[in-house]
């Protein structure tokens, strides 16, 4: 009874998770909202940043190995290959023992953007109404938004949760 009682008051283990998540998603209806003000390319133009912010996180690590690898490649003599492998190979090693430092941060920087990524996701969606294609070919005429609930959904994907929507569609 008590349990009953608290459940209905606080709420189920699910809706806490809901509760939590829809501060973001109504962060990404906001942000979607401003960007139908922007151009395609100023669509285009953030995506590309942000890909070149997430490589830059690795790009620094290969500079900080490959420097390290120069060095001590210059202290040693050119005929001694297998000082080169032996360094090679500890070079590769570094490289792994860090890229897990390098994951976190771009893991961070996700996050970080996901708001942004999400309502450009359904500003893109939103443009895209209307337009014919071809699949397969049949005429196709895009004529979808992602609800709310999609977003959810994707956000819990996202944060590694499993995610079952109750869209009564069929799963396969």
């Amino acid at each position: 009874m008590v349990k009953w009682i608290l459940k209905k008051i606080v709420g189920s283990k699910h809706q806490k998770v809901l509760r939590k998540l829809k501060a973001t998603v109504e962060k990404i209806n906001q942000l979607e909202i401003e960007y139908q003000s922007l151009s395609d390319e100023a669509l285009r133009e953030k995506t590309a940043n942000w890909k070149e912010h997430l490589a830059s996180f690795e790009a620094e690590l290969d500079e900080e190995i490959n420097a390290w690898k120069d060095n001590k490649l210059n202290s040693i003599s050119n005929n001694d290959h297998q000082a080169k492998r032996d360094i090679e190979e500890q070079a590769r090693h570094r490289k792994n023992d860090k890229l897990a430092s390098v994951h976190e941060k771009q893991d961070a920087y996700l996050n970080q953007i996901l708001p942004q990524a999400y309502a450009v996701v359904k500003n893109g969606a939103r443009r895209m109404v209307g337009v014919s294609y071809s699949v397969c070919d049949q005429p196709m005429t895009w004529d979808m938004i992602h609800f709310d609930c999609q977003l959810y959904g994707g956000i819990g994907l996202h944060r590694g949760m499993i995610a079952e929507m109750a869209t009564g569609e069929g799963k396969t």
